[in-house]
């Protein structure tokens, strides 16, 4: 699952996804039941923890970047 969606320019790497199961999945990527923003928050939390400084900006893909 990526934490920055593919459809906003999030890049294929490692810190931008996870694995998950095919329910997290749809509830990620159709926001099922209304969970999506709060799964979202503590993708993003957990990212944070593993890779320090990581930022959305960082896994998001800039045509004119380095």
């Amino acid at each position: 699952m990526h934490i920055v969606p593919r459809a906003r320019l999030g890049m294929g790497i490692e810190e931008n996804g996870v694995l998950g199961c095919v329910e997290h999945h749809a509830l990620m990527d159709n926001g099922n039941k209304g969970l999506e923003s709060e799964m979202r928050e503590l993708l993003k939390a957990r990212m944070r923890f593993l890779y320090p400084g990581w930022t959305e900006e960082k896994v998001t893909y800039h045509k004119w970047d380095g």
